[in-house]
């Protein structure tokens, strides 16, 4: 038998107070009569009668022992089915929020002493599978021996990202060995979750950017703690303070605050200036002026084009062939002819050319132009805009109508190959789209949204969220038959035990025993 929270069996410590009450409360009723010689003659009569001291103590040791039962309750007793040779798997949550220092050791540390716990407890002859969750999953050590991957566990470090639990859901469903999950997390993943850790009192900033018109910095902040918390804020340059203010957040709130920071240049530095559980949280670093701008490579000329982009104040615009263009740009435009560069990992990419081999036949001429649902089309209003001549795109696969024009599309995106992709067939020469309001609106949500599968943020910041794709309950996946469950709780028959013991006690106290 095994325990998952054995710091309960510390309340043990309680018990000897039984023993205290139990002779702290009298034991004899005192009468005054005249004469014994009644009594001793009814002993005498009651043959067998014998005055038993375990008798007198009974009612103890019953109270006793459903102490000591109500304490292994409270403690988690498991009993670990017997197998040999079985195969077993280990899941250890990595993410972010194991980073969590409760009482002076992180709450990875307590779930590293778990599995080490865990795995320690099986025979010699199991075959253990270490697998380590986070935003993927990595095995550390696969159908090794239990002394193999407590050595392998040793190694184990946690991560900055958070737990992508669909993932997990689908790695471990597949799994048809059992699985037990060590997480501080409310899921539902394996054979078995053993949680660590308590409720954290933190709170955390879960993104920011610099608004490059306003001169501002946007942030938010989350109260994870279930009461309210005051936080003070602060915004540092240079590693001078700059401003800070002090709000109240209401449990498990999330608030938008600013900082003013006009003509701001390099990395500003947001902090939450109490210590709490999770430290890594509560700073958050601001890339400003040319540094927190979205470079974007453009391959080819778009008079148009380009004088929208050049008025976009949170854009570096770096042209091929410039000494600039190797500087890892986060959106790659490919219009006017111009060759495709070689494109950077996770940078979007528009290819904006007529007949680039994405164009089909059947061209349409003086045609409106429509906008369809899109993040890419929001906030547009396309009154009287018309185009002279586009050619249709094909709809290839996984990719979505942007902007239609005559019954074709004229605008697809999606993602292509892992990378975000626009195709685009409009021809800004031959349109006065150029001319309307919505254009700069367009191209600002095209490179918003090119650039947002990029790597922009800055790689020491938290992630925005612990949890991602799947919410807190993503279900157990699909598993290969149906595997016996490794532990088998033992709560409920110590707790029925309890109630079993506090009848017979009551029984014996009525009795006179």
């Amino acid at each position: 038998m095994t325990f998952f929270r054995p710091e309960w069996l510390l309340l043990g410590a309680l018990l000897p107070l039984i023993v205290l009450l139990y002779f702290k409360k009298k034991q004899v009723l005192e009468y005054r009569v005249s004469s014994l010689e009644f009594w001793e003659e009814a002993v005498r009569e009651k043959q067998g009668f014998r005055v038993r001291r375990i008798d007198r103590y009974l009612p103890l040791i019953l109270q006793l022992l459903a102490g000591l039962l109500l304490v292994t309750a409270a403690a988690g007793p498991v009993w670990v089915r017997p197998f040999s040779g079985d195969r077993v798997v280990v899941a250890l949550d990595c993410s972010f929020s194991m980073k969590a220092v409760e009482g002076g050791v992180s709450r990875f540390e307590r779930a590293r002493e778990e599995a080490g716990g865990i795995i320690r407890s099986l025979p010699g002859s199991s075959k253990v599978t270490l697998v380590l969750l986070a935003d993927g999953a990595r095995e550390l050590v696969a159908d090794a021996a239990p002394r193999q991957a407590l050595e392998a566990l040793a190694k184990a470090e946690c991560t900055s990202r958070p737990l992508n639990a669909a993932f997990a859901a689908a790695h471990l469903g597949a799994l048809s060995s059992p699985v037990i999950l060590v997480t501080d997390k409310e899921l539902e993943l394996g054979d078995r979750a053993v949680r660590v850790g308590g409720v954290p009192d933190n709170a955390g900033i879960t993104r920011a950017r610099y608004d490059y018109y306003g001169g501002e910095v946007f942030f938010a902040v989350k109260n994870y703690f279930p009461g309210k918390k005051r936080v003070t804020l602060s915004l540092w340059a240079g590693g001078k303070k700059i401003d800070s203010f002090t709000v109240e957040m209401q449990p498990g709130a999330e608030g938008e605050f600013s900082f003013g920071a006009p003509g701001a240049e390099g990395l500003l530095t947001l902090k939450i200036e109490e210590p709490d559980a999770l430290a890594e949280d509560n700073v958050y670093f601001v890339p400003a002026g040319n540094r927190g701008k979205k470079k974007v490579l453009l391959a080819g000329g778009n008079f148009f084009l380009e004088k929208a982009l050049a008025a976009m104040a949170d854009v570096r615009l770096a042209r091929a062939g410039s000494p600039e263009e190797g500087d890892g740009p986060r959106v790659v435009i490919v219009a006017g002819g111009g060759d495709a560069p070689a494109l950077p990992e996770g940078a979007g990419v528009w290819y904006l050319v007529p007949g680039s081999g994405k164009t089909a036949g059947g061209a349409v001429k003086n045609a409106s132009l429509q906008a369809f649902p899109s993040p890419l089309t929001e906030g547009l209003i396309l009154r009287d805009v018309y185009l002279e001549e586009a050619a249709p795109l094909p709809a290839g696969e996984g990719m979505q109508e942007v902007l239609g024009a005559g019954g074709v599309t004229v605008m697809a995106a999606g993602v292509e190959n892992g990378r975000r992709t626009v195709y685009s067939s409009i021809d800004f020469n031959r349109t006065n789209l150029v001319t309307q309001p919505d254009f700069p609106v367009l191209v600002s949500n095209i490179v918003d949204w090119l650039a947002a599968g990029g790597t922009g943020e800055y790689p020491d910041n938290p992630p925005a969220s612990m949890i991602t794709a799947g919410g807190t309950n993503p279900g157990t996946g699909n598993k290969s038959g149906a595997p016996v469950p490794l532990f088998v709780p033992l709560e409920k028959a110590a707790l029925a035990a309890v109630l079993a013991l506090l009848v017979l006690e009551w029984e014996v106290t009525r009795r006179g025993l």
